[in-house]
């Protein structure tokens, strides 16, 4: 089945419902899902998605209605995705890392009719984040109203607990006495098209609030095609995800695994190292994703040799230091290590490393060759003139499966993409020997542990939150082996205050900033910031003293 469709193009053919019904008829017995010991058939899963399809029918969902989720990786969330897909309505998934300020702002731009949610993870009130980003919130009995958010009507709930909580329907509750709508359904997939905008991924927020990115049903089912092709994915391999939800990894999992190759998937409700190593050795997992974070919590598991770590497949959003790790770890003559370049903007791929590659030096140092149909070029950051090979600039492209553009923003959207059609990635980097290869955020931005960061967006919100204490903040990234990039914070406080400590600092943005926002370790500065010969923050002198002065503190 899976050689037929990469043979047949069938994702530039058919849709997702299209696919997954077929993969369900074909594959009925066959354990699709696996999740805590619970192990979820094809037919299954077909029965649990219509159920989903059929319960927001029966809440009046409507193709193009925007179903906004705050999902952990759990079941009900993909049957939740497969089912809005089903229905022909649009499916956000928003970060769990945010906070109400953010969540806020997207709610409000986003237009969602149903807001499905986890009650509780990691300790945090989703209920409670909710009510408090829609301050209007107006409840009555099974319906919902918002003047901020004139569109919504119903919220669910996912609790493991089986909790029940005012304004917000019960996911277990409502899916036990739903009444299964197969005709209704089989209507609405005959309806769409693969170009049907379906499908509303955030962007990480790196430059200020979070950007939604439009894409239509050809683009996710396009990287998973070419995903399953460059690795050498067959339908006898197996698959562990990491990525969260609301990252297109997560995506990238379930399309290929559930909707295009009719394989088992391995799903956590969030990323453990240590259930991780179980779950792959207990399995013999064969193929993930991973961000260069997830290897390092892996290897360093004080008993990972104590494993048989059988992954033999792997695509990496990583740099070459994390690319001898995988490799190191897999510990498998013919392992396959590709490392990747992606953006939300091209659900998570655009470039990637092939299986057959015979050059070491291309898999390791480079991210991949770009897809077929995208095209690839590099622009100097200054003039905007097109460089040649080996020469860095901006990273630029252009391709039949770019987003549909931002809702609600033309204006970022014409500014993001020229004249001629190509998007300008913000990413530096070269051209060489057709593979490209990634060198960084342009600006005052990090990569942390998967999630990029604006440094000037953490220095605002420092500021905000702190008035009274912090005079000024320079915040930036140091090396470090666990978050490939750790956020640190400089700090001028006010005088006569007492220092803020950095535990102090985490408790009290919690909430207020994105998780991945809040720095990882704060420095005190006296006096002026340095300056360079230029007149600038001299930033090289800031990070080479937050090396010296924590390089004897542990990794966390």
């Amino acid at each position: 089945m899976l050689f037929e469709r990469i043979a047949n193009r069938s994702w530039s053919k058919q849709t997702i419902p299209e696919l997954f019904h077929e993969t369900c008829q074909l594959r009925k017995n066959k354990v699709a899902l696996v999740f805590q010991g619970q192990k979820i058939t094809f037919n299954e899963l077909n029965v649990n998605v219509q159920k989903a399809a059929s319960m927001l029918i029966g809440m009046g969902i409507k193709p193009g209605d925007r179903v906004t989720l705050l999902p952990t990786t759990r079941p009900e969330f993909i049957y939740l995705y497969l089912g809005i897909i089903h229905v022909g309505a649009v499916y956000n998934v928003l970060n769990l890392l945010w906070g109400e300020n953010e969540i806020r702002a997207i709610l409000e731009r986003n237009d969602p009719k149903v807001i499905v949610t986890i009650d509780e993870y990691k300790g945090k009130n989703f209920i409670e984040l909710i009510k408090n980003s829609i301050p209007e919130l107006s409840i009555n009995e099974n319906e919902v109203t918002s003047k901020n958010i004139p569109s919504l009507t119903h919220m669910i709930q996912v609790s493991e607990q089986g909790e029940n909580y005012i304004g917000f329907h019960a996911y277990e509750e409502e899916i036990s006495k739903v009444r299964i709508r197969p005709d209704e359904i089989l209507e609405r997939v005959k309806l769409q098209k693969g170009t049907d905008t379906q499908i509303m991924y955030q962007t990480s927020g790196s430059t200020g609030v979070s950007k939604t990115v439009l894409l239509d049903q050809r683009t996710p089912l396009a990287a998973i095609n070419f995903g399953a092709k460059n690795t050498g994915f067959t339908e006898e391999d197996s698959y562990i995800n990491f990525s969260p939800m609301f990252h297109v990894g997560g995506l990238f999992a379930i399309n290929l695994n559930l909707v295009y190759a009719g394989t088992t998937l391995y799903i956590m409700d969030s990323f453990s190292p240590l259930e991780a190593l179980q779950l792959i050795d207990e399995n013999h997992i064969t193929t993930t994703f991973a961000f260069a974070a997830h290897l390092q919590g892996i290897k360093q598991l004080p008993k990972f040799y104590d494993y048989n770590f059988t992954i033999k497949k792997m695509v990496l959003a990583g740099d070459p230091k994390a690319y001898d790790l995988a490799k190191e770890m897999c510990r498998h003559d013919d392992v396959v290590v590709n490392m990747l370049f992606g953006q939300t903007e091209h659900c998570g791929l655009i470039g990637l490393g092939e299986h057959d590659c015979c050059e070491p030096k291309l898999q390791k140092y480079f991210n991949g060759r770009p897809l077929p149909g995208v095209e690839v070029i590099i622009k100097d950051i200054h003039t905007g003139e097109i460089l040649p090979d080996h020469q860095p600039g901006e990273i630029c492209y252009r391709s039949p499966l770019l987003f549909k553009g931002y809702y609600k923003q033309p204006d970022k959207t014409s500014k993001a993409i020229d004249e001629n059609g190509f998007f300008h990635s913000g990413d530096y980097g070269t051209l060489e020997f057709g593979h490209i290869r990634f060198l960084g955020r342009l600006g005052g931005v990090i990569k942390s542990g998967g999630e990029n960061v604006s440094t000037y967006r953490v220095n605002l919100q420092l500021i905000d939150l702190f008035p009274d204490e912090i005079e000024d903040v320079q915040s930036l990234g140091i090396p470090d082996d666990y978050w490939g990039t750790k956020l640190i914070a400089w700090i001028r406080k006010k005088e006569g205050n007492v220092p803020l400590s950095t535990e102090d600092l985490k408790k009290r943005c919690k909430g207020k900033m994105a998780d991945y926002e809040i720095p990882k370790d704060i420095l005190f500065w006296d006096g002026e910031w340095p300056v360079s010969a230029e007149g600038k923050i001299n930033q090289k002198l800031l990070i080479q003293r937050a090396i010296e002065i924590l390089s004897n503190k542990p990794v966390h």
